[in-house]
């Protein structure tokens, strides 16, 4: 099975640029992809990676969710208050980050 899962976590009330924040969730990831050889990809409104089972995906976001927790609450001492979207497109297969942004610029070249 592959699981694709897209992460966006926004501090509320923190300061117009997030990148110190988004770098706390993405650097989980990034040591989960070099432990589990897992593929990522960093966008402007957010982080996809691909697990190969969903308890994994959401291991993943609740220590990304748990770091970003912890970074605020080192720096400002305050409970944060956090918007997180989360989307998950889950189905048998792997490697399929590459393969369905592959498949639309394809169908584009036609």
């Amino acid at each position: 099975m592959s699981c694709i899962t897209f992460i966006s976590i926004t501090p509320i009330g923190e300061s117009e640029s997030v990148s110190e924040y988004v770098a706390k969730a993405v650097e989980i990831i990034d040591n989960e992809s070099k432990i589990n050889n897992l593929e990522y990809e960093i966008t402007a409104m957010g982080t996809i990676f691909e697990t190969n089972e969903l308890k994994d995906s959401l291991n993943i976001i609740e220590k990304s969710v748990n770091n970003v927790v912890k970074y605020i609450q080192s720096k400002k001492n305050k409970q944060p208050r956090l918007s997180i979207l989360i989307k998950m497109d889950i189905r048998e297969g792997n490697n399929r980050i590459k393969s369905k942004t592959e498949s639309v610029k394809n169908k584009l070249i036609k």
